[in-house]
């Protein structure tokens, strides 16, 4: 029963982590720091985002197995399937949202509106610690096995703000578009801290047996079944 409890707060994560970058894509404001680097890799190298969003992705898993070395899962490496799946429900919820913004104060509405949307949607994805989504699995690495005084949040903070640095050194190097909006900004900012303040909320109500490892103690330790 606390499986199938946990696997519904699983799906429930990712549909809200979804439905939030849906909404958020929808306020034209920009997308996340994160999301952006790979557009700026996507127009420096002519390839899709797509295809930079997977290896973005895929260097994440990577570098967890490079830290955690034998204590990294084999289950953990679903993460970059499950980044396929976040992508298509979001293109799913994206189909559904017909609404055109018209002024700046609206758009900045429904980009707040969708980050705090995603902002739950992967807090209860990370707390419940089975199968992170594959930059916050990365973050919560490092904050405990290399940056060990950091907490996850701040770890998740710098990640952002290291890829505006990234964007902007990909645009005056290689003459690549400008790929930071507004949005991009203040998510850059905001988004971290938001997610760190929710999973604390969250770890008391997600406890699913006395094996459960939660994202704020361990990710090496997913719930046994």
């Amino acid at each position: 029963m606390k499986s199938i409890k946990m696997y519904a707060f699983l799906v429930l994560g990712f549909m809200l982590a979804g439905l939030g970058i849906a909404i958020s894509s929808t306020g034209a404001q920009g997308i996340s720091a994160w999301d952006a680097l790979g557009q700026s890799f996507a127009w420096m190298s002519g390839m899709q985002l797509g295809t930079w969003s997977a290896i973005l992705n895929c260097s994440c898993v990577l570098g967890q197995i490079l830290v955690l070395r034998k204590e990294f899962k084999p289950i953990l490496l679903l993460q970059i399937p499950l980044s396929f799946v976040l992508g298509t429900v979001c293109n799913l919820f994206g189909s559904f949202i017909n609404v055109t913004v018209t002024s700046l104060p609206m758009g900045i509405l429904f980009y707040l509106s969708g980050m705090f949307v995603t902002a739950i949607g992967v807090s209860l994805v990370m707390t419940i610690n089975y199968i992170p989504f594959a930059l916050e699995g990365f973050c919560m690495v490092l904050s405990q096995k290399v940056f060990t005084k950091m907490e996850f949040s701040r770890v998740r903070q710098s990640a952002d703000v290291l890829s505006l640095i990234l964007i902007a050194v990909l645009s005056l190097l290689f003459k690549v578009p400008w790929s930071i909006g507004l949005g991009t900004v203040i998510g850059a900012c905001i988004f971290g801290p938001t997610l760190g303040l929710l999973m604390k909320l969250e770890k008391p109500f997600l406890n699913f047996g006395e094996n459960t490892q939660p994202a704020a103690d361990s990710i090496s330790e997913p719930i046994a079944d």
